[in-house]
């Protein structure tokens, strides 16, 4: 019967490792809707005066909106390094589903057979199973880690220190571990240390690119441009193709005040994943700070097509054409973004502005009154009661008749 299953199995396997290959090369070459899709940001408009007038870069996110974005990504590959050790076996010995089903229901229930004829020969000098005992270490590694957080949260980083290093002793596989020392190092401003957790991440997991991303970055912000740039050229080698890499290679570039490998890498992001909003919206913002106002209008009017309901959109792409001259333009695109969120003032206060750039007084004056009937006593409010009274002040002194001499 032994045999019997032995054959099975491993003619199955065959068959699974085929299945796998092809199915594995479809993913690399066939980027998922969950890798281009971007973490999921409010619309606002932050950053706007009082009196609706745009601030010096008011396409740029904040820096708050930056970092968010950025983790989203980074985190992204964190888990797909992560995942690699574990789509090869779980705890129980059986491999995950990926397509192959019924493949693999058959490998299953031989392996089941199989298992309970040789149960014995199986089992460890302890009396558990390969399977019980690496639950056990992950629920060690676990218990280790809940532990250092508790230590952290009572300030006692030392301790916390101390049992993360013991969790990477239990298993100096688990990613996990490493990224929280690493951020303890970071918070306590250990930067040796910082690195060279990274650097024993990487030497444990050698096909982890998080590490080498991480090296770089921390690199990059000492200053240390010429030991960051071989991290940051293994990251990219290492990533090749993975969307989530690109902003996270782009930010590092940016950081090392490279503008031409910056513009490369977003440029590359936005042809790989032309469904991407964050693409567009970060090359967007890439142009308006280079000076490239017709590259940023054109990116920010690819970013509206995928997102028709984005009012922030719509108010990027009316600044962007400001920057154009074409007024009429940018009024239609706040139009727009008003009527997606009309109870944003400062919106209003923006299209009011737009309608004077563009010599409709008429309007500009309609919207500012809209704005003291909405918001009565708010700051745009008075604002908007202020240019109302220049812009009528205005029409009188131009109303006046012209005095001849005699």
């Amino acid at each position: 019967m032994n045999k019997t299953a032995i054959g099975i199995i491993l003619a199955l396997s065959c068959l699974l490792a085929v299945q796998t290959y092809r199915l594995h090369r479809v993913t690399e070459q066939t980027p998922s809707a969950a890798s281009t899709a971007p973490k999921t940001q409010p619309d606002s408009t932050a950053g706007l005066s009082a009196s609706g007038e745009a601030p010096a870069d008011p396409t740029a996110l904040s820096e708050d909106e930056e970092k968010a974005r950025l983790d989203f990504y980074v985190e992204k590959l964190e888990q797909k390094d992560a995942e690699k050790t574990s789509k090869l076996t779980d705890p129980s010995g059986t491999t995950p589903s990926d397509g192959a089903s019924d493949l693999r229901k058959l490998a299953k229930k031989a392996q089941k057979q199989l298992a309970r004829n040789t149960a014995s020969s199986s089992r460890t000098e302890d009396g558990d199973t390969p399977a019980v005992k690496a639950k056990k270490k992950n629920a060690e590694i676990q218990r280790l880690i809940k532990q250092a957080k508790d230590a952290m949260d009572q300030g006692d980083y030392g301790r916390a220190a101390e049992l993360l290093n013991q969790s990477i002793e239990t298993d100096p596989s688990n990613t996990e571990s490493y990224r929280k020392l690493a951020k303890l190092y970071s918070t306590l401003g250990m930067t040796d240390d910082e690195l060279q957790t990274y650097a024993d991440w990487s030497a444990q997991r050698p096909d982890d690119a998080s590490p080498y991303y991480q090296q770089a970055r921390l690199l990059a912000s000492l200053g240390r441009r010429d030991e960051a740039l071989p991290y940051l050229d293994q990251f990219q080698q290492m990533t090749s193709g993975e969307p989530a890499a690109y902003p996270m290679a782009a930010s590092l570039y940016r950081q090392l005040d490279m503008r031409a490998e910056e513009g490369d890498i977003l440029q590359t992001w936005a042809s790989s994943t032309p469904n991407s909003p964050d693409a567009h919206r970060a090359l967007a913002q890439f142009y308006a700070r280079t000076g490239d106002r017709a590259g940023a209008a054109g990116e920010f009017e690819a970013l509206v097509q995928l997102t028709p309901d984005n009012a922030r959109a719509y108010r990027d792409l009316a600044q962007a054409y400001q920057r154009l001259q074409q007024f009429e333009a940018a009024q239609n695109a706040l139009v727009t973004a008003v009527n997606l969120q009309p109870e944003n003032i400062q919106l209003r206060m923006q299209l009011a502005q737009a309608y004077r750039q563009n010599g409709d007084i008429d309007a500009a004056i309609q919207t500012y009154y809209d704005v003291l009937a909405a918001a009565p006593g708010s700051p745009e409010a008075v604002q908007a009661e202020r240019v109302i009274i220049r812009i009528e002040q205005q029409a009188q002194q131009n109303a006046k008749p012209k005095r001849t001499k005699t």
